[in-house]
């Protein structure tokens, strides 16, 4: 017989056990830092317009021609 408070059934075993349906696997880390893989399983950036407009430094030694 159920107990009175016992509103959802059997505890969750957690774990390898079954878990939360629907949680997700793993939260993105900074060492992440918006990488993907594509179906191909090959890496590229999550935002390809922000990767295009990433700027670097001018050291004063740059080839002329190359991007800045």
């Amino acid at each position: 017989m159920p107990k009175e408070n016992d509103l959802e059934g059997p505890q969750d075993q957690g774990g390898k056990h079954g878990g939360q349906a629907g949680m997700p696997s793993h939260s993105p880390t900074a060492a992440d830092q918006g990488i993907a893989r594509d179906e191909r399983g090959q890496e590229r950036p999550r935002d390809n317009e922000r990767a295009q407009q990433v700027s670097r430094k001018d050291k004063g030694n740059d080839l002329p021609g190359q991007r800045r």
